[in-house]
């Protein structure tokens, strides 16, 4: 695998740091989610013409938060430098291993013709990750959980081989494993994913549900905005976090459903708020799915004239690394929300510089600076420097700033020198629920977002 440059190596022009930013993990300098992506679609391309078989490992480090926890994300940095470290020494010069986002790493592996020699790799892989890591005088452990599949016997398209190295990867957590090789077993009721689930039953049961994460304003902590989460509570796993529970929606043919159901239920309580005078603008995520769906928008503005809120109550959040495929159909759904007065907002801005060209032809009011860009510019000038471009970038095309995964008030006094307008963190407030959200702005001054 061909390393990254070192962050200290990196050319002096700030449009070429940017572009390394785009393609690379700030933290691991590991390739990041845009240029694993690019290297499977060109993997794939050379197995189709050369006729040989590869493989894909998704692999998520169990027991992160609770390091951050206990000793501190700085720690839990470490940890995730020293995996990265170990899995480039195990990769071979035409794989590739990439950090996908948060306790999630990816692998490539070329000229692999059978499962059994990539569930070897994989064994290996889980080996060197599952040994203890010292930082600083703690012994800390990472418990991996590895997903396998191959081309062509788990799929013959990119979606596809990603999708089912996701679900091997669930199954092995279901299972306690450290490893496992996608079969149709896992293509049918994989724990804790939405398949075969009816969608509206769960919504009627109340099994998903949604949390409230405020955005402040930097300047004085002001609550201007908040975001919808999604919550299942699964009968038998307990809570499903958003981002498992995204990825399931996502791929599943009942996403209309989804979509529906969540957007409107948002909105009820966008309502109900309204009529104890809290007005304030709700961010909801809409999928990659939706946006090749030609009836997207029309759906989106039917649900909010159903719920009696003005446009401006409502800010569709899309994720900057699902603009991979953007087409004319995207652009047309995206300028007819805005038109509608609908916000738009810019998730993960920066992790993958595929979407720049593509802000000339849409309006974006809000871009949100992935965590990964902010997390360590308390220490790193070089960080600093980048994550004031972006902001910089941001304010030209018109739109606000806000920095996902502060750490404390000292990482956003930073942040506020560097000219970013709004936070969003753990730190300062988790995802609330409707009425723990009601006590926050009750009688509190708000600004607008």
């Amino acid at each position: 695998m061909n390393p990254s440059p070192e962050p200290g190596n990196l050319p002096g022009d700030k449009s070429e740091q940017l572009l390394w930013l785009g393609l690379y993990d700030s933290l691991t300098n590991l390739p990041n989610r845009y240029l694993f992506l690019d290297r499977l679609h060109h993997t794939r391309s050379l197995a189709v013409r050369e006729k040989y078989g590869f493989a894909i490992l998704m692999i998520r480090l169990n027991g992160l938060k609770s390091i951050n926890e206990r000793l501190g994300h700085h720690v839990g940095d470490r940890a995730l430098v020293a995996v990265a470290e170990r899995l480039m020494k195990l990769a071979r010069d035409s794989d590739t291993v990439a950090r996908f986002g948060g306790n999630e790493f990816t692998a490539i592996l070329v000229n692999i013709n059978q499962p059994a020699d990539a569930e070897s790799i994989a064994g290996k892989y889980a080996e060197a990750i599952g040994d203890p890591v010292t930082v600083n005088g703690n012994s800390v452990e990472l418990t991996p959980a590895i997903g396998v599949s191959c081309y062509p016997q788990h799929g013959e398209d990119i979606n596809t081989l990603v999708h089912n190295s996701e679900k091997a990867m669930l199954t092995a957590i279901g299972r306690g494993a450290a490893c496992n090789v996608y079969s149709d077993i896992d293509g049918g009721a994989v724990p804790g994913t939405l398949y075969n689930y009816d969608l509206d039953e769960l919504f009627r049961n109340e099994q998903i549900r949604f949390l409230y994460q405020p955005i402040c304003a930097i300047e004085d902590g002001r609550i201007v905005a908040l975001e919808a989460l999604c919550r299942w509570q699964h009968p038998s796993l307990g809570e499903i976090y958003p981002d498992k529970l995204i990825l399931d929606a996502n791929n599943s043919p009942e996403i209309k459903s989804f979509v529906t159901n969540g957007l409107r239920i948002v909105l009820q309580q966008v309502a109900r708020w309204r009529q104890k005078n809290i007005r304030i603008p709700v961010h909801f995520n809409l999928s990659a799915y939706m946006l090749n769906d030609p009836f997207a928008a029309e759906l989106i503005i039917d649900l909010l004239e159903e719920s009696g809120q003005p446009a401006d109550s409502l800010v569709i959040e899309l994720t900057e690394t699902e603009f991979y495929s953007v087409n004319s159909l995207t652009i047309r759904i995206i300028r007819e929300l805005a038109g509608r007065g609908i916000g738009i907002a810019l998730d993960d801005f920066g992790v993958g510089f595929s979407s720049l060209s593509h802000l000339l032809e849409f309006p974006v009011d809000i871009i949100k600076i992935d965590k990964l860009f902010v997390e360590n510019i308390a220490t790193n000038s070089r960080g600093r420097t980048i994550t004031r471009c972006l902001v910089d970038m941001a304010h030209e095309l018109g739109a606000r700033v806000v920095a996902e995964g502060v750490s404390g008030t000292d990482h956003a006094a930073v942040l506020a020198d560097l000219g970013c307008d709004f936070i969003q963190s753990h730190h300062f407030f988790k995802p609330l629920p409707a009425g723990e959200v009601e006590k926050q702005l009750n009688g509190a001054p708000r600004g607008r977002l």
